[in-house]
């Protein structure tokens, strides 16, 4: 697996964080997701073939 970390807009609310955790964590090949709200940033884990 690969990592990447992608830089988000500014995050308002924890819901906003949630939803981007689950959207991301539901696409085909994907690993870990998290959510990084105080520096708004997307980690995840990903197969780069599947994905």
């Amino acid at each position: 697996m690969k990592k990447m970390i992608i830089q988000l807009g500014t995050l308002t609310c924890p819901s906003c964080m949630q939803k981007i955790e689950n959207a991301v964590s539901q696409q085909k090949g994907v690993g870990n997701v998290k959510v990084l709200f105080n520096a708004s940033k997307v980690k995840a884990d990903f197969q780069a073939e599947q994905t």
